[in-house]
């Protein structure tokens, strides 16, 4: 694989946008370039990363989180992971948290939100199910996130979440079941444009909007509003080139992990059946794309001027629009990181003929950015804006981002909706698959030495024996990745923590409970229960496109919680790293 020249090879196909040397009312964003030969450096320098050149290193220890994609059920599992990594006091030891998807619609509002008291967003720790009001669990979430979770309709993989966002034209007999769906929503789009939100009347901002009133707007106050950032002292630093008031910027709350949230930047080359995916990275400090792609990519901006419609070089400094315009914000991180459907759409994979071009054309209401690079001194953009689309469309299980870290430990939480002997996003990082789908392109995530793979399956299998969790812990040698940038290296523990309802966790619920979870329901299961843990992504409580209930959610979240507080976990885990990462309590 050479990405680099595969893609020198079409740079010709992007428009270069010329640096003019005057820009009214522009101000300075400051930028870092990086190396596109990082991945091939046997030491290569880490203080490249920004957050490696504050004054105040990040807090926590060599300790890295991975929240993986899955629309609301992976929202739901980052709840509880959330919930336990904080009872078990390991949270003040995450340095570096990363979240794709539906994760990052827990993480970025856990992130962000300053509350007295984290157990209102997160939900009272369950110390002994078996003394739970069983009816007030079944009918009341369990946290403010939750409660968010049971109240969304939006966002999740596939073309039937698409529906809310057709044109008008197509509302035929065609699709004469969603027509209900569709006026709902597009009802609510155009409420959306009459408050108070950035470019109301952007088409590519609305999926934004929608998520930001959703994950965002009832936990962060201004987050779908104002630009956002790290720490009161980055605010300052931002301020003092941006010109806009430290106190407008969102900031971190205290004593939270540096967030990195995973998404992709979708190029239809011309003479490609298939796009380029390139992954990006959205964090406090700067978000960009650390390989180059021709004319874009290798650059990491300041968040505020991600997105700017005028950007230009003067005496070697940045120039871009003032901070108070094309604001990009909170909603945009979450919106780009959870736009499964995105690509699907604007390759028409699986499409009607007759309906295929009015649904390509659907897919610009999800996002799509200018993005930002700088080449000998000068910016560069493509002819257009770019759409930015799911995180999982590369790395679904937000790991990449640690290994170009470096981060030595590491517990990738894998919230899919199938049984680990059965995901291909788990095994694309230990074999290069040949998947280019509309769900995106696996075939350039081989990080991991191929024989590991089937040591994680039965290290898994082992751990399960007997009903305990699926925990498996592993030292893994990294493989020099070009696509994302990331430098080999060896010696990475990597802890992986998968959705699975292990008997042990089951034994410890109400009777009620138990009943409920039987496949059976002529035995007293439940239907909405028929499919935990591994709830559809999209589709579960039809006619609601993700919708979860209350039941649904709180029993996801404390299996999620209970896969890292057990005793058998905690000890596997804390064990496997070592005193200097999780010391003892």
């Amino acid at each position: 694989m050479r990405i680099i020249a595969i893609a020198l090879l079409v740079a010709s196909s992007l428009g270069v946008v010329a640096a003019r040397q005057s820009c009214i009312d522009c101000v300075e964003a400051r930028y870092w370039s990086i190396d596109p030969g990082f991945w091939k450096n046997p030491a290569p320098d880490l203080k490249s990363f920004p957050e490696q050149q504050l004054e105040s290193p990040l807090p926590g220890s060599d300790l890295g989180v991975a929240f993986s994609g899955g629309g609301t059920r992976s929202a739901t599992a980052t709840i509880g992971q959330l919930r336990g990594l904080m009872q078990t006091g390991w949270m003040g030891r995450v340095k570096y948290m990363t979240a794709v998807s539906g994760g990052t619609w827990a993480a970025v509002p856990f992130t962000y939100y300053t509350g007295a008291k984290l157990s209102d967003l997160l939900g009272e720790f369950v110390p002994d199910p078996k003394a739970i009001d069983v009816q007030v669990f079944r009918r009341t979430p369990n946290g403010a996130l939750a409660l968010q979770v049971t109240r969304s309709r939006l966002a999740a993989s596939g073309v039937a979440e698409i529906p809310p966002f057709l044109p008008d034209r197509i509302r035929t007999r065609d699709i004469a079941e969603l027509r209900d769906v569709v006026t709902m929503v597009r009802d609510g789009i155009r409420r959306i444009r009459g408050k108070s939100l950035p470019d109301p009347t952007r088409q590519n901002k609305t999926f934004s909007h929608l998520l930001g009133q959703i994950f965002i707007d009832p936990i962060v106050k201004d987050g779908n509003r104002k630009p956002y950032g790290w720490t009161i002292d980055a605010a300052i630093d931002v301020s003092s080139v941006s010109r806009q008031p430290q106190s407008d910027f969102v900031q971190v709350a205290a004593q939270r992990p540096f967030l990195i949230a995973g998404g992709t930047m979708i190029w239809m080359r011309p003479g490609f059946e298939y796009p380029r995916l390139i992954p990006v990275e959205y964090t406090p400090l700067y978000t960009g794309v650390r390989q180059q792609f021709a004319n874009f990519g290798g650059t990491y901006v300041m968040p505020w001027a991600y997105d700017r419609a005028r950007v230009v070089m003067s005496n070697n400094r940045l120039l871009v629009d003032k901070a108070s315009v094309r604001m990009f914000t909170l909603a945009d991180v979450i919106a780009s990181s959870g736009a499964a459907p995105q690509l699907q759409l604007m390759i028409g994979e699986g499409l009607p003929e007759r309906v295929r071009g009015p649904l390509m054309e659907a897919a610009g209401a999800f996002p799509a950015f200018n993005p930002i690079a700088i080449r000998d001194g000068k910016p560069v953009t493509p002819s257009g804006e770019l759409g930015h689309g799911d995180g999982g469309f590369t790395d679904n299980l937000g790991v990449m981002p640690l290994l170009a870290r470096q981060v030595k430990h590491i517990i990738a939480f894998v919230n899919s909706n199938k049984p680990y002997t059965d995901n291909e996003q788990l095994q694309s990082f230990f074999f290069p698959l040949a998947v280019q789908t509309g769900n995106g392109d696996k075939s350039m995530n081989h990080v991991f030495e191929s024989k590991e793979y089937r040591a994680l399956l039965g290290g898994l299998d082992e751990a399960t024996k007997g009903g305990g969790p699926a925990v498996f812990c592993q030292t893994l040698n990294v493989r020099a990745n070009e696509l994302y940038n990331i430098a080999a290296q060896t010696g990475v523990k990597v802890c992986w923590v998968y959705n699975h309802a292990s008997d042990a966790w089951r034994s410890r619920l109400p009777d009620q409970i138990q009943t409920w979870l039987k496949p059976d329901t002529k035995k007293g299961g439940l239907k909405d229960l028929r499919h935990f843990p591994y709830y559809a992504t999209f589709g579960e409580n039809r006619p609601y496109v993700i919708k979860l209930n209350a039941l649904q959610v709180n029993l996801l979240a404390d299996l999620a919680c209970w896969s890292i507080t057990n005793d058998v976990s905690t000890k596997r885990i804390a064990d496997y790293f070592g005193p200097a990462v999780l010391p003892p309590k």
